[in-house]
């Protein structure tokens, strides 16, 4: 795979804030060229089109949001040396995750995962950008589970993805806005990923 030159990391940096401002429907490629500092013609070096870019641009933004909770938990697991401590640092990542500061992160993840509805090729994008950035989180898994702090019968790359899922769907209780049924909801998946990795 080629590498990204600074030119497309720009276009693709301005082109993640602008769908953050303005939202797909209002995205416009001059806009992006303008502040870039380039012409419009020039995005289509780079990019095949405007569908091509924002592609680019979501699955850029979802990579990053993943990146801040599953890097800290490699390194957690690394130096990790008991079962207990294990148990701690998905505690940790899923106290973080439902955290009020990342509600935008969640909401951003369920509109592009809606969105993925009728575009293959941003279905096909996500999908693969799941696979790749949770590579490094299921190595930690089997890590644990090497170590017999993950029950035997749990397979990490299915624990990986449920775990992301459970994250991204707390927009659920936040839809319904109960301060009650959210801190309920968060205890309650807290407590069942507990269980999934202590069930021996």
């Amino acid at each position: 795979m080629a590498s990204i030159t600074d030119q497309e990391t720009r276009i693709i940096s301005v082109a993640i804030r602008h769908l953050d401002e303005f939202g797909e429907k209002n995205f416009r490629l001059r806009q992006v060229a303008d502040e870039v500092g380039i012409r419009e013609s020039t995005l289509f070096y780079y990019f095949k089109n405007r569908e091509h870019l924002i592609v680019v641009a979501h699955i850029e933004r979802f990579k990053k949001s993943l990146i801040t909770t599953i890097d800290p938990f490699i390194e957690a697991v690394q130096t990790c040396e008991s079962q207990e401590a294990f148990v701690q640092i998905v505690k940790n990542v899923l106290i973080h995750s439902f955290d009020e500061s990342r509600k935008e992160v969640r909401l951003v993840r369920s509109e592009l995962i809606g969105n993925t509805r009728h575009r293959v090729v941003l279905h096909e994008a996500l999908r693969d950008a799941i696979d790749s950035a949770l590579i490094d989180a299921i190595d930690s898994l089997n890590i644990a589970k090497n170590n017999g702090w993950l029950s035997e019968s749990v397979d990490p790359r299915t624990l990986a993805v449920f775990i992301l899922s459970l994250i991204s769907s707390f927009v659920i209780p936040e839809v319904i806005d109960d301060r009650y049924l959210s801190a309920e909801w968060e205890k309650m998946a807290i407590q069942a990923i507990t269980a999934i990795i202590s069930s021996n």
